[in-house]
């Protein structure tokens, strides 16, 4: 929206605001970026977290139970 009546100071203030604007929105987004990013990877490690303990439980179970099935009955 051009102001005829703008001298050259106020043209130079509008468009360093207008930039200033530009750059909050760009910033802004590019945070909720980084934020879903972040959040994508942290799910990520969990769910490889609970594999991996999974893993490991499974393991320890049948460990014991191989080790109890092979000792006689009391």
């Amino acid at each position: 929206m051009e102001n005829v009546s703008e001298t050259p100071i106020e043209r130079q203030r509008r468009l360093k605001r207008e930039s200033a604007a530009r750059m909050r929105d760009n910033q802004t987004k590019d945070q909720k970026k980084m934020r879903k990013r972040q959040c994508r990877e942290s799910m990520a490690q969990k769910s490889t977290c609970a594999t991996i303990a999974l893993k490991e439980l499974y393991s320890e179970c049948s460990f014991n139970v191989a080790v109890y099935s092979s000792l006689p009955y009391l």
